[in-house]
């Protein structure tokens, strides 16, 4: 695509995009696509995008924006990338480069996290003006579309706008320029304070990450020198008052943040040696409220990187002898041979544990080997009663639709989604044979569609009887001849022939 908008400090790529719709002139969001990833299914993400080797190939070399300047500059990835372990970070900007399918908000976390992200794109009506009166345009950006973020250091509260998220028109970018001021939120102490932590990511990029040993040194020092410590263990209970004290339950729990009492709250095992990840903003305001803001979170992420990091085990190759068994060893063949694993388990909880302690590989190898396949069978549903159900709303839906001219296009996505209960269904088609055959008799393809088009538009001229041209019926029913289908095409030839020869 020739001139491509080069990206402003810290705009989104997403607003990239949209900034070249709008000096382009293109209305249609699909040609917009076309234009700058010669892919249609292009996704309109804004926090961590992917293709991104496809925009940075719209510049050249002398420009230097290359596909992880991009990613580091003008994504979110600044906030998420430090607290991932290094082989998974380079893994997620491996994906972001290319085609995903949804990996990467997997990969990072992000899906499953406790913190939303927002469901409307925000903005500072200062900066914009400042924007507007630098560049002559306005742009998104990327920190004020970071989760949680409600206020701007230099300007205060930010403003929601009327450009919702996640929508119907997912492949659509819109441009700030395009997007009008709903209302400016509310801000409390506790924002502000979060937006200098956040903000902070976005100022130092990190190329290197902690592993989840260095991050669980970290954590178990910083209690320490703080003083969160009775005897030689932590006191979580101090560590839950002193956190909740700093940022207040209510903010907490509007954020999603709020710690429970029990033992496996987050705010426990985050001090406990770490087996997954947490998200920046369980990061931030934990480093900021046990630390009373003497520890930066850039300090905490060099900090974390001078411990040493527990090098890999090898993988152990065990060669087992099958003739010298011990008598613990025989039983437990024997009960597996019976039951499997699990089951074995539960007859010999002690014989499992004597084993486990003193023959601990050989045990994993002869349980892998007599493991049992997983029944997952769900009786609490009647499927043939839910089929029969979904089956006559489907057909309601079906019969009501066929006498509508100005429908959209009744493919399977479409007509699922008509149902109450469209998530069981799409995910158990297999156990609903009447709900698919009547998905495939009624659903419509892209030629029946265009068909169904071009029968309104010519009943309507008909009517009228008003002299029938292509040109015409293609512009009212929204064709054009370089994307009408062969059958469609077909129906029109006979359709203009029908009249001309009354």
């Amino acid at each position: 695509m020739l001139g491509f908008p080069i990206p402003y400090s810290n705009e989104l790529l997403y607003s990239v995009i949209a900034r070249s719709g709008v000096h382009e002139g293109e209305t249609s969001p699909k040609q917009l696509l076309d234009a700058v990833f010669s892919n249609r299914k292009i996704v309109a993400t804004v926090d961590l995008p992917c293709h991104v080797g496809n925009l940075a190939n719209q510049y050249g070399e002398s420009l230097t924006l290359t596909t992880k300047v991009l990613i580091d500059l003008h994504t979110l990835w600044p906030a998420y990338a430090p607290f991932l372990p290094y082989d998974r970070r380079l893994e997620v900007e491996e994906r972001m480069h290319g085609e995903s399918n949804g990996t990467v908000h997997l990969a990072t976390g992000a899906a499953a996290s406790r913190i939303s992200a927002k469901q409307k794109l925000m903005i500072c009506e200062c900066c914009r003006d400042e924007q507007t009166k630098k560049y002559g345009e306005t742009y998104w950006d990327r920190r004020w579309q970071l989760p949680i973020i409600k206020y701007c250091p230099r300007h205060g509260p930010l403003s929601e706008t009327d450009i919702i998220l996640n929508r119907a028109h997912r492949h659509q970018f819109v441009a700030a320029s395009q997007s009008s001021v709903i209302d400016k939120v509310i801000a409390t102490k506790s924002d502000i304070r979060f937006s200098e932590l956040s903000y902070e990511l976005f100022d130092s990029v990190n190329n290197l990450s902690p592993s989840y040993m260095q991050w669980s040194c970290f954590y178990h020092n910083l209690a320490i020198d703080n003083g969160f410590i009775v005897g030689k263990r932590l006191d979580h209970d101090h560590l839950y008052d002193e956190y909740m004290s700093y940022w207040g339950e209510r903010w907490l729990s509007r954020t999603n943040l709020l710690p429970s009492t029990k033992d496996s709250s987050w705010l426990k095992t985050i001090f406990r040696k770490h087996r997954k990840a947490f998200s920046f903003a369980e990061h931030l305001t934990v480093i900021d409220a046990i630390s009373s803001q003497r520890t930066e979170v850039t300090g905490a992420i060099k900090q974390a990187l001078q411990f040493k990091a527990r090098p890999m085990k090898p993988d152990v190759k065990i060669h087992f002898d099958s003739r010298k068994k011990n008598k613990d060893q025989s039983d437990w063949l024997e009960l597996l041979q019976a039951n499997g694993p699990k089951a074995a388990r539960k007859i010999q909880p002690a014989l499992y544990a004597r084993l486990y302690r003193n023959h601990h590989h050989w045990l994993m190898s002869v349980n892998n080997q007599h493991r049992l396949p997983a029944c997952n069978a769900n009786s609490r549903i009647d499927w043939g009663k839910r089929d029969r159900q979904v089956s006559q709303e489907l057909l309601g839906f079906v019969r009501k639709a066929k006498k509508e001219w100005v429908m959209p296009r009744l493919s399977k996505t479409f007509l699922i989604n008509q149902i109450a209960n469209r998530s069981t269904v799409e995910k158990n088609l297999y156990r609903l044979p009447r709900c698919s055959a009547i998905l495939d008799l009624h659903s419509e393809s892209i030629g029946e569609y265009q068909v169904r088009r071009l029968k309104r538009v010519v009943a309507g001229y008909t009517a009228r009887e008003k002299e029938l041209k292509e040109w015409v019926l293609l512009r009212e029913a929204g064709l054009s001849e370089s994307r009408i289908t062969s059958i469609a095409k077909k129906f029109l030839k006979e359709a203009l022939s029908n009249v001309s020869s009354r």
